[in-house]
């Protein structure tokens, strides 16, 4: 696990969501003094503020229990968004507004009409052979049952591919009317892991400011010649959504019920998906819903044994056509560099297995509480403070795309914006609801004396670790490839990887203090960055962003 913890979003069987390509552009920086680092008794101010009025625990409360799940465009985001303006603005921020997305391309090519979607009600059960009550959570924009559906169970796993498709269509011709089908395999089931919280220990944080080991060469046994075959050619997006839109339209066609998959996840815990399928399909998927792994192979067993299966589905979902899609942007306004800009950020809004709470309400709430200790406290920030809350990270970072596309660099000509040359530092908190204890510097080799300085004062904190290494999966890397010094924290691990997209992502899980800790951090970085005699330095205008990994929604 390199940076952030893998992510467990969708699992879609063959469509993939290519994200941006953004290279950056050139970027120049005089050096020649000394870091800027935070003096002891501004420290302890920021401490004690942080420690004595915390408002952090209440902000992620309201993120969470009253606001959570904050799926984009659903009406729980909506009335965040909302909370959190109004909040800023009371914290004393200026400048606090909304800035629409515009048209969502969440791939080069691939539109999204951006509708919203939430559930209300979920209920499955088992009516044969016996009666029995499934734990359950419905795929992400599935369409609702329209009351209560009841029908046999058959298995027909998805075609895995597009050249799968044609012979699943022949395959299961006739054969799924009003039927509930079994769309996954078995779902494995591992030994119980007992370490399921851990936090770095001395050795762990050294390992990582160590730089990433290289991938070896692979290695042909001797004698063995390399392959002369050409290489198999690339499937394309269009023969992608063109098989998919396929299948989709032969389910409604056939008049399938409802589509039942496994859940990830194990011993009670379930991780969620969003609906198979691209998009915008030419037919929505029949309802589709993930099941408790035990529970699921335990009607793969019953079937194995030739007793007939027959379930119970009532789902009730919403959708918000034409939905308003936008990030926050709030400042601090600066003092004698305030054309120059220090940025932090998480993202607003979250998954829907429970209510976003260490993905990404925690981060939100140190953001938002980094924020009213600055403004709070009235310490001196020549450069201004900007803080951004973004919309839609979950559906491959397009909010911090479209802010990279409208305030740093054009989307269509690569020509850099004003401020992206003004931009000194980004501050991505998404990591968890963990401690931090360092900072990932995404490659930027020469950014590592400035923070080895920064981070002096904070190693009382626990937060000391410089790693040269990457942090992915979040909107940092949309700042970062448009040449842009962004960083992701090193967080304490806690529990994230059962968290992260499950239904155990809950305000539970958040511990206060680690909370209070994160936001001392951050707003004396933020204070340092903001003191610095020059911008952060910048990786070498020559280092090209590489293509990111093809990735589902996430």
């Amino acid at each position: 696990m390199n940076g952030r913890p893998t992510r467990r979003g969708a699992a879609i069987p063959f469509i993939m969501i290519v994200a941006f390509l953004l290279v950056p552009g050139t970027s120049g920086q005089t050096t020649g003094v000394a870091p800027f680092e935070i003096d002891r008794a501004t420290l302890s101010r920021i401490k004690g503020e942080a420690q004595d009025h915390s408002r952090a625990w209440d902000y992620a409360f309201f993120l969470t229990d009253v606001f959570g799940p904050r799926m984009s465009g659903s009406t729980n985001y909506l009335a965040a968004a909302r909370w959190a303006i109004e909040t800023l603005q009371g914290i004393g921020l200026a400048n606090v507004h909304e800035e629409p997305l515009g048209e969502l391309e969440i791939a080069p090519g691939l539109k999204w009409s951006g509708r919203g979607w939430s559930f209300s009600r979920l209920s499955i059960r088992m009516v044969e052979p016996q009666a029995v009550p499934l734990n359950g959570v419905p795929a992400g924009w599935s369409r609702g049952t329209n009351g209560k559906i009841s029908g046999e169970v058959v298995l027909a796993p998805l075609p895995k591919g597009p050249a799968e498709a044609e012979s699943y269509l022949s395959k299961y011709k006739g054969k799924l009317k009003n039927k509930i089908v079994l769309i996954s395999d078995r779902a494995p089931i591992r030994d119980q892991d007992t370490r399921a919280f851990s936090r770095y220990d001395d050795e762990g944080l050294a390992k990582l400011a160590l730089p990433p080991e290289r991938p070896s060469e692979p290695q042909l046994r001797p004698g063995v010649p390399a392959s002369s075959a050409p290489p198999k050619p690339e499937t394309t997006m269009s023969q992608i959504l063109d098989a998919w839109n396929r299948v989709l339209d032969f389910l409604h066609d056939e008049g399938v019920l409802a589509l039942v998959q496994a859940a990830g996840g194990q011993g009670g815990l379930l991780f969620t998906t969003n609906q198979i399928g691209p998009p915008d399909p030419r037919n929505d998927p029949p309802p589709t819903v993930s099941i408790a792994a035990e529970q699921y192979n335990r009607l793969l067993r019953l079937r194995d044994k030739g007793l007939p299966i027959r379930l119970e589905i009532e789902l009730e979902t919403q959708f918000t056509r034409d939905a308003d899609h936008f990030n926050i942007i709030a400042d601090l306004p600066g003092g004698a560099k305030k054309d120059e800009v220090v940025m932090m950020g998480a993202h607003l809004d979250s998954w829907f297995g429970g209510t976003g709470a260490t993905d990404d309400a925690a981060g939100v709430a140190v953001i938002m509480e980094a924020a009213r200790i600055l403004r709070k406290l009235g310490l001196a920030l020549p450069r201004t403070v900007r803080l951004a809350l973004w919309d839609a990270e979950e559906l491959n970072s397009r909010g911090s795309s479209a802010f990279v596309e409208a305030s740093l660099r054009d989307g269509r000509t690569g020509a850099a914006k004003p401020l992206r040359d003004r931009l000194s530092v980004y501050f991505n908190m998404d990591n968890g609801a963990g401690k931090i204890r360092g900072v990932y510097l995404q490659g930027n080799k020469e950014a590592i004396p400035t923070f080895e300085a920064w981070l002096r004062p904070l190693k009382d904190l626990g937060a000391s670790t410089v790693s040269i290494r990457d942090s992915e999966g979040s909107d940092h890397l949309m700042l970062d490839r448009a040449g842009i010094p962004a960083f992701a924290f090193i967080q304490d691990p806690l529990n994230y990887s059962r968290t992260h997209h499950s239904t155990l992502d809950l305000l539970d899980y958040v511990p206060p203090g680690d909370l209070m800790q994160a936001a001392t951090v951050i707003a004396a970085l933020v204070f340092e960055a903001a003191n610095n005699p020059y911008l952060v330095p910048r990786k070498p205008s020559s280092a090209a962003a590489p293509p990111r990994t093809p990735a589902s929604v996430d």
